[in-house]
């Protein structure tokens, strides 16, 4: 294994850049879910899956569809970009606890500020998009591993 002093320019540059996507990841996270959004009542739902059983019931496929896939969509990035930035993430139970971690913290604090509502079906959902992300990880490592050792052994 390469110490990081030793590692080429360009790991070092996809480093940097990251964590630059990780910055403006986090950012554009509480932004949207927080920052953007206008004051509301306190309130929480603790009814797991209760927007699945209304798309289900009201044929509202469009509207819920979009609120569970955007839920599930708003942390793929975290899923994808901890395990290529840091080795700890690179275990299922590790990055489901992030991806938790984060979404309980988000929740929490739309309750506290009033600025969206506390709902345990964002909670699983956006934990189903960071495993989803850590797939994506996978996927793409075992992807980029493949290509390596062809090249190494065309060599």
């Amino acid at each position: 294994m390469l110490k990081k002093n030793d590692r080429p320019d360009w790991v070092k540059v996809g480093s940097v850049i990251c964590w630059i996507c990780l910055a403006v990841y986090i950012y554009k996270l509480f932004d949207y879910t927080l920052f953007d959004r206008v004051r509301v009542r306190r309130s929480f739902l603790l009814d797991p899956f209760w927007e699945f059983r209304i798309m289900m019931r009201s044929r509202g496929y469009w509207y819920w569809g979009r609120q569970i896939l955007g839920n599930i969509a708003l942390l793929v990035p975290l899923g994808l970009l901890l395990p290529v930035m840091n080795e700890r993430f690179r275990s299922v139970r590790r990055i489901l606890l992030a991806g938790f971690c984060t979404s309980l913290s988000i929740e929490t604090l739309q309750f506290i500020t009033r600025r969206g509502f506390f709902e345990l079906d964002d909670l699983i959902n956006n934990t189903a998009g960071v495993l989803i992300g850590y797939g994506l990880y996978i996927l793409l490592d075992k992807i980029l591993l493949c290509r390596f050792r062809e090249q190494r052994d065309t060599e």
